[in-house]
C-alpha cells in the first residue's frame, strides 16, 4: 500500500480475485518447533532504477548485530508487498494481481506453500491485508473483495464508498490496506481523500471510513477537516490517530493552503474526538509535519519539514518532489501536552516514515531524500535513539514472522 515516489500511483488501489486456488494450497501448518526457526524477523526493501523496481525480501533470526546483504535476500520483480499472519509470510506478486503464501522451514527459508489470483476482478496488483485466519481484505476501487488466506480461495466482496470528484481535477484516492488502514475489534478504519497526482495536490478534507469487518459492510464515512489522511496508528487501549502523507505539504508550504493535521478516535468511539487535534506547525515552530505514528507512553513520532532549508521556496512548481526532499527530521511528539521536539541523532531524510512496535522496542525506517538507502534506527523509552543497520533502496516494513 505504499505509494511509489514520483509516480503518483499509489500499488494498491487495484484489486481482483478468480476465486481459484493452487493445487498445493491446504490449512495452515503450525510453525515448526525447531529452535532455530523459533525467533524469524522479516524486513523488506523496494529498490527502484529508471525503468522498474525490485523487492527484496530478508529474513532474520534478530533485530541487534544485523547486516543486511541483498545478495541474500528473496527477490521479486515490482513492487511486491508482504505481511505476516499465523507464521506464514504473504508477499503480493510485483507484476500480476496474485498473493503467495510462504511457510519458513527450520533453517529459515522460504517455500511457497500456494497462490490465490485475483484476475477475474480486473485489479492489475494484489495488495491486501489478513485480519485473520479465515478471512483478508483486498480494495478494489469501489468494491472490497473478501479471501481466505488458509484456504487460498476468494469468499465474496462487497461494495465500498466512491465520493465524488472535486474541482482541480482532484479524484476519490480510494481505500487502501497500506498504511492508511488500522483495526480495533470487529471494526476496520481507513483513512482516504481526493488528490490530483499530476499535480501533487490533495483536497484540504478527508474521511475516514469504518468497516464491519464481521458482517463485511461500510458502516460510516468520517469526514475530517484535516489534508490528505493517508496514515493510521494505534495506541496500546485503543486510541487511534490519523493524518497525513508527506505529498500535502508542498501545495501548503509554496500556496499557503491548509496545513497538516491530525485527528483521533477514542476507544469504544466511531467518531472524532471533539477534544483532541493537532495541527502540527501549531508544534513544530511552524514548519509542516506529516505521518503522526504512535510508538508507546502516549509518544508519537512525526516526519518534520524544515522549509529553511530550501532556497526559493515560493518559486518550486513540483510539489512531489518537495515533499520526498532530504529536509525533513524526526520529531518526537507528547500526545497529552501536544509537545513537539527534534529528535537528536538522525540525519536528514525523505521524510517517508515507518514504524514498528516489535518486542516491546520501537523501530523507525527512514528514505534518504533519493530513496536509494534507508537506515533504521531503535527509538528507546528516553527518546534517544540507535541505529541498528542501513539497507539499499526504500525498505518499507520491517515485523514479527514469529
Amino acid at each position: 500500500g505504499e505509494e511509489e515516489p514520483g509516480t503518483g500511483e499509489k500499488p494498491g488501489d487495484e484489486a481482483a480475485p478468480s476465486g481459484e486456488s493452487t493445487p498445493d494450497a491446504g490449512t495452515m501448518e503450525e510453525p515448526p518447533k525447531e529452535d532455530i526457526a523459533a525467533h524469524t524477523y522479516v524486513t523488506t526493501t523496494v529498490v527502484f532504477d529508471a525503468d522498474s523496481s525490485t523487492t527484496y525480501v530478508s529474513l532474520l533470526p534478530k533485530l541487534d548485530g544485523v547486516t543486511i546483504d541483498l545478495a541474500n535476500a528473496r527477490e521479486f520483480a515490482g513492487w511486491a508487498g508482504s505481511w505476516a499472519a499465523d507464521g506464514k509470510l504473504f508477499i503480493t506478486d510485483g507484476e500480476s494481481p496474485t498473493v503467495k503464501r510462504y511457510g519458513v522451514d527450520e533453517k529459515r527459508r522460504l517455500h511457497e506453500e500456494g497462490a490465490v489470483s485475483f484476475l477475474n476482478f480486473g485489479v492489475e496488483y494484489a495488495d491486501s491485508t489478513v485480519l485473520s485466519r479465515s478471512k483478508a481484505y483486498l480494495f478494489n476501487v469501489d468494491e472490497a473483495i473478501t479471501w481466505d488466506p488458509t484456504k487460498l480461495e476468494i469468499t465474496g466482496s462487497f461494495a465500498l464508498v466512491s465520493p465524488p470528484a472535486k474541482a482541480g481535477g482532484l479524484e476519490f484516492d480510494g481505500l487502501d490496506t497500506g498504511r492508511s488502514f488500522v483495526t480495533r475489534g470487529n471494526r476496520a478504519f481507513v483513512a482516504a481523500g481526493w488528490a490530483n497526482w499530476d499535480e501533487y495536490t490533495t483536497a484540504e478534507e478527508s474521511v475516514i471510513v469504518v468497516i464491519d469487518t464481521e458482517n463485511d459492510r461500510v458502516v460510516k464515512s468520517i469526514q475530517v477537516p484535516c489534508p490528505y489522511l493517508d496514515v493510521a496508528t494505534s495506541a496500546e487501549d485503543g486510541t487511534l490517530y490519523f493524518s497525513n502523507w508527506v505529498y500535502s505539504i508542498g501545495q501548503t508550504v509554496v500556496n499557503d493552503t491548509k496545513k497538516a493535521c491530525a485527528v483521533r478516535i477514542l476507544p469504544g468511539q466511531e467518531e472524532l474526538d471533539a477534544n483532541w487535534s493537532i495541527t502540527f506547525a501549531d508544534v513544530t515552530d511552524g514548519r509542516e509535519g506529516a505521518a503522526l505514528q504512535y510508538v508507546g507512553e502516549n509518544r508519537a513520532v512525526l516526519s518534520v519539514f524544515h522549509h529553511e532549508r530550501v532556497e526559493n521556496l515560493e518559486q518550486q512548481a513540483d510539489f512531489g518532489e518537495l515533499g520526498g526532499s532530504n529536509n525533513w527530521r524526526l520529531w518526537l511528539l507528547d500526545l497529552n501536552t501536544r509537545e513537539a521536539s527534534l529528535i537528536e541523532g538522525i540525519d536528514w531524510n525523505a521524510g517517508g516514515l515507518t514504524t514498528q512496535t516489535i518486542d516491546g522496542r520501537s523501530f523507525v525506517l527512514l528514505p534518504s531524500g533519493e530513496y536509494d538507502k534507508t537506515t533504521v534506527y531503535e527509538l528507546r523509552k528516553d527518546g534517544t535513539v540507535e541505529e541498528r543497520w542501513k539497507t539499499p533502496g526504500w525498505s518499507t516494513s520491517i515485523f514479527k514472522l514469529r
